[in-house]
């Protein structure tokens, strides 16, 4: 039985999703997860806990699919793209909306820099990992940052981009982002340029 906290996470996702976090109210989340507003404050206190701990849903993501295993391919970069531009898909209205929801609430922005300082960490590790394994060219430091920021870019823009160019995130556009991020690292991996 689901609890009435993770379906009105559920409902908030579906909603926030479909329609942008500035049009969606509590209300409307309650009634979409059928139970009464007051039941929803029992558990959130506002519209902005409720983005807060979806954004703990998706961190929690983003550990599992950032659990390298000893010895990683490309196959296995590859099925973490792919399973990080599905998150991106599921939780499209944070992309969407990240500057916005930084500058609303600076709690979630303080989590947020925290999960980026992270990211940025265990990219080093993997782009070191990579370079031990003999997959990846020999990189100094800072041009792994480098390349840590220009595919965090990539990922974190992609729906931005798209929604400017008239287009929409979706199953077929997940596929581009995931061609376009191989552009980015390609040149730095042994036997792929």
């Amino acid at each position: 039985m689901v609890s009435n906290q993770s379906r009105i996470l559920q409902s908030a996702r579906t909603l926030f999703n479909e329609k942008g976090t500035h049009s969606v109210t509590t209300n409307h989340i309650a009634q979409h997860a059928g139970i009464s507003p007051g039941n929803l404050y029992y558990h959130f206190k506002n519209k902005e806990a409720i983005v807060r701990a979806l954004f703990q849903d998706l961190q929690n993501l983003w550990d599992q699919i950032y659990q390298f295993p000893e010895n990683p391919t490309l196959q296995d970069i590859n099925h973490m793209l792919t399973r990080n531009y599905q998150m991106l898909w599921e939780y499209r209205f944070f992309y969407r909306e990240t500057l916005s929801l930084l500058q609303q609430d600076p709690e979630l922005a303080q989590q947020y820099q925290q999960v980026r300082a992270r990211g940025m960490q265990d990219f080093h590790g993997l782009c070191l990992l990579l370079m031990q394994q003999g997959l990846m060219k020999d990189l100094p430091a800072e041009r792994i940052t480098m390349l840590a920021e220009a595919c965090w870019m990539v990922t974190d823009f992609w729906p931005t981009h798209l929604e400017l160019s008239g287009r929409t995130l979706s199953e077929e556009t997940i596929q581009e982002g995931i061609a376009l991020m191989w552009m980015v690292l390609e040149p730095h991996m042994k036997g792929t340029s």
